[in-house]
């Protein structure tokens, strides 16, 4: 409005949409925003689930076909069982009213009875087709995992058929990346401690003699992630409940999104927390298929964790974490920043680098 070359003729709004809430510091996130709930309530008509029988869901799911036409089979299959389900409740229909009246059966409980395995064997099938995401799933975070699933879940009563399948899945394929920026961002944030960053370049605000709680209040921006880290968690206690090897599980939960990040920008990592028997101060280290190393990692007394990354995977944290963040522009920008190659730069500051392509999905590859 006040230019110096000329004022302005025209006032314009300027208005952002974010499906995502803000996840920056104290900022917490409104659970009740969920872009999948709002899509599917939109597509689709849904009644509460009803859960199938385990030992039953058991049963059913050694008869499940696998391989390229994964969905056709699986909508062939439900087809039959429903079909094998309505027989015998029309043959229950045969039966005279006043008979089964005689043997304790009204006809309103047979009505529910139908009702509860309709709905129960299509939870069965939905639930199945959720669990053969691993694409996804082994991309998301524990928390986020949970998340998922459970809206998902909630969701499972609607008619199983391919083009709901279908629906469904390329949804969450295009959908998936704001689940991955978020958990990203939220594990960056978790590493942010003094002892931890080093700021860009341009940024010569001080972090010495700050501590964590003092960070957020100023609202730190502009810095990249060390190599070596020192995630600390409350004191450790051998008699925790839920631990996994000696390890503290929140340790282990940590560790486990740790890797589940390396794998969304494109580490293939070979071990897991739970490959290893876990003692204070004793070093373990979990390698990629390459041979090379991910990451070195020792638990301590205090809840600490300490960890030596590969040079590499932070290289691509730091700079996916710089671009959602908005501090990273470009290849040219973050390569001034950071102080990494352009040739780095270039290769892991795209925002496709955590995409997921339905041919990474087999049960949407016909036969």
């Amino acid at each position: 409005m006040n230019s110096e070359d000329r004022k302005a003729r025209a006032r314009v709004d300027l208005v952002h949409i974010s499906l995502t809430p803000e996840r920056r510091w104290n900022h917490t996130p409104d659970a009740k925003i969920d872009p999948f709930g709002l899509w599917f309530e939109d597509n689709f008509k849904s009644t509460s689930p009803v859960h199938f029988p385990e030992e039953e869901a058991a049963e059913r799911r050694a008869g499940l076909v696998k391989g390229a036409a994964y969905i056709p089979n699986m909508v062939k299959l439900y087809n039959q069982q429903m079909s094998d389900l309505m027989g015998n409740f029309e043959q229950i229909n045969k039966i005279p009213a006043d008979l089964l009246k005689s043997v304790g059966v009204e006809r309103p409980h047979v009505i529910a009875a139908l009702k509860q395995k309709i709905t129960g064997l299509k939870n069965l099938y939905w639930k199945e087709v959720f669990s053969n995401l691993d694409t996804i799933r082994e991309r998301l975070t524990s928390k986020t995992i949970d998340d998922f699933q459970d809206r998902m879940m909630q969701n499972v009563t609607v008619d199983f058929t391919a083009d709901n399948i279908y629906a469904v899945v390329q949804w969450v394929i295009a959908n998936a990346n704001q689940y991955f920026d978020a958990q990203l961002l939220e594990v960056y944030e978790n590493l942010t401690a003094p002892k931890n960053v080093k700021n860009y370049k341009s940024n010569k605000v001080l972090v010495n003699g700050k501590s964590r709680w003092q960070m957020r209040q100023d609202n730190h921006s502009h810095y990249a992630l060390e190599y070596r880290l020192v995630h600390e968690m409350h004191q450790d206690s051998e008699y925790s409940y839920g631990r996994v090897n000696g390890l503290h599980r929140n340790a282990a939960t940590f560790l486990s999104d740790m890797i589940t990040i390396g794998e969304t920008l494109g580490f293939a990592i070979d071990n897991r927390v739970e490959d290893f028997e876990w003692q204070p101060g004793i070093e373990h280290n979990f390698e990629m298929s390459n041979g090379k190393t991910f990451m070195k990692a020792r638990s301590f007394k205090n809840g600490n964790i300490h960890l030596k990354m590969n040079r590499d995977f932070m290289k691509a944290f730091n700079l996916q974490a710089g671009r959602l963040l908005g501090w990273l522009q470009n290849p040219e920008h973050a390569a001034k920043e950071t102080g990494y190659s352009a040739a780095t730069c270039k290769k892991y500051l795209t925002p496709t680098l955590m995409q997921i392509a339905p041919r990474q999905l087999p049960m949407l590859t016909a036969a």
